[in-house]
């Protein structure tokens, strides 16, 4: 059996009850289950410095394959700077946000999927031009991010091409 691919949870901890550490261990669950092994930082002790958080997460950090980010992830000075490490180093980055959304997908009737399609079109199309009109007064990790929902926004629309959903479509 081969080396199952490690992950590590970003997200906000600072200000958040018990330092958000339900939603990391809930994502931490959901990801061993899908075969991942998972670097947590919600089982660090209390007691340390935001600096000393941060470098022990860092080091995390370096030893995996992909990060997944947890919605609110753009209020914390922490995971921003966790992303953009991540980003540093060229790993995958996986969001909570666009990973429930695909999740659900399947599940929808087609009527849904032509209105998700729409949706997830608009959304392209606004991020494409919000890129255009306000990218160069955006700060480099802003920008990636931006082009990484460009290019998640097309692969769901290649998704629900994919399952026979075209614009406008009745089934």
């Amino acid at each position: 059996m081969g080396r199952r691919k490690v992950i590590f949870i970003s997200g906000p901890m600072t200000g958040y009850e018990d330092y958000n550490r339900a939603a990391f261990n809930a994502a931490a669950k959901e990801l061993v289950n899908q075969g991942y092994t998972v670097l947590n930082a919600a089982v660090l002790p209390d007691g340390l410095e935001h600096e000393q958080y941060m470098q022990i997460c860092l080091a995390m950090l370096q030893q995996a394959d992909a990060i997944y980010i947890l919605a609110g992830w753009e209020n914390s000075v922490g995971a921003r700077r966790e992303v953009e490490h991540a980003s540093a180093l060229g790993i995958d980055m996986e969001f909570q946000c666009w990973g429930g959304l695909s999740a659900c997908i399947a599940g929808i009737h087609s009527d849904g999927r032509r209105f998700m399609k729409t949706g997830v079109q608009a959304m392209h199309d606004y991020l494409e031009y919000f890129l255009e009109s306000h990218g160069s007064s955006m700060n480099t990790a802003d920008v990636r991010y931006y082009r990484f929902s460009v290019e998640q926004c097309k692969n769901f629309i290649e998704v629900l091409d994919g399952i026979g959903v075209a614009d406008g479509e009745s089934h």
